[in-house]
């Protein structure tokens, strides 16, 4: 344990990394990653903040972070593709919109409840989609719009990761929209400073690199 300790400063392996990961990629996804990192550095710490929109990008521009995860790459950074995440609206399978036996439009989903997830970041300052429902319940995270959805609750877009078992299932249905029923958001790795990142947090970024666009795709 001594020369192990003793190796890894003399290499200065960092003691800490940090990783805003935003929540469109489960963090269950960010977990399995981080279980291949810490086979390689047991004694590195890790925190990980899990973040919606913005909140991702306040956390690079705020240097609280060494590593992001999100769909947008703040002015000044630069960030690599890391996957695509694919959104569907959905509901439960006896929600009314699921009734009209028909496609739906905008006017037929502004009579209903649209759940939304928050965005984490300090000013609030993103929307992604269309928002426009006379009820709104506004949440902090993904999973508990999917428990509002499968409660019958209102509909919501979200990444098909969280939904795949439910309309497997036939718990969720997709939504039948005319237009707009899938959205696609591209998610990026971004560096706070790639030229200070030590070799951990370096190696991090490889896994994640290397693993995603598997066990997301």
């Amino acid at each position: 344990w001594l020369e192990k300790s003793a190796g890894c400063l003399s290499i200065h392996v960092e003691p800490l990394v940090k990783i805003a990961a935003d929540i469109i990629i489960p963090p269950a996804r960010v977990l399995q990653c981080l279980a291949i990192f810490a086979e390689d550095f047991p004694d590195t710490r890790v925190e990980v903040f899990e973040s919606v929109l913005s909140g991702t990008e306040d956390a690079l521009l705020q240097r609280q972070v060494d590593l992001a995860i999100g769909g947008r790459v703040p002015t000044g950074f630069m960030g690599e593709k890391l996957v695509t995440v694919v959104m569907h609206g959905v509901s439960s399978a006896d929600h009314p919109l699921q009734q009209l036996g028909r496609p739906i439009n905008y006017e037929d989903m502004r009579q209903h409840r649209q759940i939304i997830v928050r965005d984490s970041g300090q000013y609030r300052r993103r929307t992604e989609g269309w928002q426009e429902a006379d009820q709104r319940w506004t949440v902090s995270h993904i999973k508990t719009s999917l428990d509002a959805i499968r409660l019958g609750l209102g509909y919501a877009w979200l990444p098909d990761a969280y939904t795949q078992d439910d309309i497997e299932a036939g718990r969720l249905k997709y939504l039948p929209v005319e237009v707009g029923s899938i959205r696609e958001v591209t998610t990026y790795l971004t560096f706070a400073d790639r030229d200070f990142a030590g070799p951990a947090t370096r190696r991090l970024a490889e896994i994640l690199k290397e693993q995603l666009p598997k066990i997301c795709g």
